[in-house]
């Protein structure tokens, strides 16, 4: 089977001119033990040129904010810059479409 130019195998991602594995940066965050499921993807164009995080919170109920910190604060010590996400959202499921395939989000929150 043929992968279409410009198509990457391995997954990963140009940001900032580093190549980065999204899936990695959301093992990361999954490492946190408030968090029960996250997925991660480069911004849209038109919301920035670096990676948006969505997290599902192991306590739906918990603080968010709280959690947004300590999420924000690990990704500090285990991330390179490049990896770190810029956005966060957080719902109660991953988003998918209809079929059940993962699907884009609108951004909540900018990390300046």
């Amino acid at each position: 089977m043929s992968t279409p130019l410009g198509d990457r195998v391995d997954g990963a991602v140009q940001v900032g001119g580093v190549n980065v594995l999204p899936i990695h940066v959301a093992a990361v965050l999954l490492s946190h033990p408030g968090v029960a499921a996250a997925t991660v993807r480069l911004m849209r164009p038109s919301e920035g040129i670096r990676l948006k995080a969505f997290v599902v919170a192991e306590d739906p109920f918990g603080n968010q904010v709280v959690l947004r910190a300590e999420l924000e604060a690990l990704a500090a010590v285990e991330l390179a810059i490049a990896e770190q996400p810029r956005a966060s959202t957080f719902g109660p499921v991953l988003p998918a479409g209809d079929m059940g395939k993962a699907t884009d989000w609108q951004i909540t929150q900018v990390v300046d």
